[in-house]
């Protein structure tokens, strides 16, 4: 197994509450991301209790995301 991790261009913003990690939502740059995990926040009624942060992805997460219907084919 290759040590070798291809990032892809794409950010996810993911979201953490009570212990149970998620996905919320995904952007095609680290500023986009930011200012949407910012909306994200804006709009949580448990923004108090929740965790944010943004992450790239990798090429094989953004495969799987693509694959999963989340994340547009075209993206």
């Amino acid at each position: 197994m290759s040590d070798d991790v291809q990032y892809a261009n794409l950010w996810a913003i993911h979201s953490e509450i009570d212990g149970r990690p998620a996905m919320a939502d995904w952007a095609p740059s680290e500023e986009a991301a930011d200012k949407r995990m910012a909306e994200l926040k804006a709009s949580d009624p448990d923004q108090d209790r929740t965790k944010y942060w943004v992450m790239r992805m990798t090429v094989d997460e953004v495969e799987s995301f693509k694959a999963s219907g989340f994340i547009p084919a075209d993206a």
